[in-house]
């Protein structure tokens, strides 16, 4: 009786995975970048615990069972993604396999080795007048370039000149970006520092002399500044 009951057991559990699981495979699949050369794929089957997942990366790495990896790749270059699915019953019996393949490229962005700073100098004209000079570097044609002069004005000039309504201290910021791909991390660095504005010092200094009148051998100093 108990053999019996068995059998019956095991035939209702073929019959079952018969009628309800999934015949078919399909092996393709999605992948989305983490940063610029770190990727995780999501394959289009994951509702199975019947389904062997085998990954081959294309970059000589071995492969993964995982279901949903995520893989980082050495260096830069175009990679062929195959994803094999092989579907089998809970006996282990493979019911179908099949594989699909993508092609990714990985575009890296080179270490930020960026350092941003910059010089200024009032115009002779109108010391409100401030030369700013950019001293970045590597600076190139292609690079985002932001000034903030601390007075709620702005400008994308490399090296602008700008003109303050009134003398004072300012906080200069000076942002630059580097043109980079897509989906990797942006190289950016911002540097701020303190100028001094003032306006034009007219006073202009004199001074004279005579003899003692008492004393021959002394003299009178009288120092004038005029504004």
């Amino acid at each position: 009786m108990k053999k019996f009951i068995t059998l019956v057991g095991l035939i209702f559990t073929v019959f079952f995975f018969k009628a309800n699981a999934q015949t078919t495979c399909n092996a393709e699949f999605a992948f989305q970048f983490i940063n610029g050369n770190t990727v995780t794929f999501t394959p289009a089957m994951t509702d199975s615990v019947l389904t062997q997942h085998i990954w081959n990366f294309g970059d000589a790495s071995p492969v993964s069972n995982q279901v949903v990896p995520t893989h980082s790749y050495a260096a830069n270059g175009t990679y062929s993604v195959v994803h094999t699915v092989v579907l089998r019953t809970p006996n282990g019996t493979p019911v179908c396999t099949q594989s699909f393949t993508r092609v990714i490229v990985i575009q890296q962005a080179p270490p930020c080795n960026l350092v941003v700073d910059f010089s200024w100098m009032p115009a002779t004209a109108n010391p409100l007048t401030i030369a700013f000079q950019n001293l970045s570097t590597p600076l190139a044609a292609t690079d985002s370039v932001q000034w903030s002069f601390g007075d709620g004005s702005s400008s994308l000039d490399v090296n602008p000149m700008h003109t303050y309504t009134n003398a004072g201290s300012y906080t200069v910021c000076l942002r630059v970006k580097k043109l980079t791909t897509p989906g990797t991390t942006p190289c950016l660095r911002e540097i701020c520092k303190t100028v001094i504005v003032q306006t034009h010092c007219n006073m202009v200094a004199n001074f004279i002399w005579h003899p003692d009148s008492l004393n021959a051998q002394k003299y009178c100093l009288q120092i004038q500044l005029f504004h």
